[in-house]
C-alpha cells in the first residue's frame, strides 16, 4: 500500500473503514500509473470554519461550501488528492487541472462506499474531494453525536459501525 502517498495525515484520525478504502483506491490509481498525494483528511471545527470563511469574511477565495459540522471532513471520512504537476521539483507542485483527476474519479467508483466530488452537480463540483459514505449516516446525525459524545470521533464511528452492520 502507498502509505507515503498519506505522509501529510494523520491516519488515526480517519474511520478505519474509509481509510483502507482510501488506501486501496491510491494504491489502484498507482497500478495504472498515476500517483495521487492525500493532501487533507480530517478536519477540526476550527479548521473547517477558518476554510469556510476564506473569501468570505477572510482573504483569499472560496475552497469550500461547507460549514464547521457539515463536511465528512470533519468526521474522518473524507480525504482531498492531488497530483503532482512537477515531480522533478522539490516538494509537492499541486495540480489542479481536471484532467489529472480523471483516474481518481473511475478508480474511486469502482470501491464500495467511495464518493468522488468531480462527479457533483458542476458548482459544487470537487475535483480533489473523495468520501466514504455509510448508507443511513447523515452529516447532521454525525455533528449531532460528536457534540453529545464531547467531540469524540469514536462516538460517532461507533455509529457508522452499527449502520454498516445493519446492511
Amino acid at each position: 500500500m502507498p502509505t507515503e502517498l498519506f505522509r501529510r495525515l494523520d491516519l488515526d484520525r480517519l474511520y478505519l473503514p474509509a481509510c483502507e478504502a482510501f488506501l486501496q483506491l491510491a494504491d489502484n490509481c498507482r497500478s495504472r500509473g498515476v500517483d495521487y498525494f492525500a493532501i487533507s483528511g480530517y478536519r477540526s471545527l476550527t479548521e473547517q470554519a477558518a476554510l469556510y470563511f476564506q473569501g468570505r469574511l477572510q482573504p483569499g477565495k472560496i475552497v469550500t461550501y461547507a460549514r464547521p459540522g457539515l463536511s465528512w471532513h470533519n468526521y474522518g471520512l473524507a480525504v482531498d488528492f492531488c497530483r503532482d504537476k512537477d515531480v522533478e521539483r522539490r516538494g509537492l507542485q499541486p495540480s489542479w487541472e481536471k484532467d489529472d483527476y480523471a483516474v481518481l474519479g473511475e478508480e474511486a467508483a469502482k470501491i464500495p462506499g467511495l464518493e468522488w466530488a468531480g462527479n457533483w452537480a458542476k458548482h459544487f463540483r470537487e475535483l480533489p474531494h473523495v468520501q466514504f459514505r455509510v448508507r443511513g449516516a447523515t452529516l447532521q446525525d454525525s455533528m449531532r453525536i460528536y457534540e453529545d459524545g464531547n467531540q469524540s470521533l469514536p462516538a460517532v464511528w461507533a455509529q457508522y459501525d452499527e449502520l454498516r452492520s445493519a446492511q
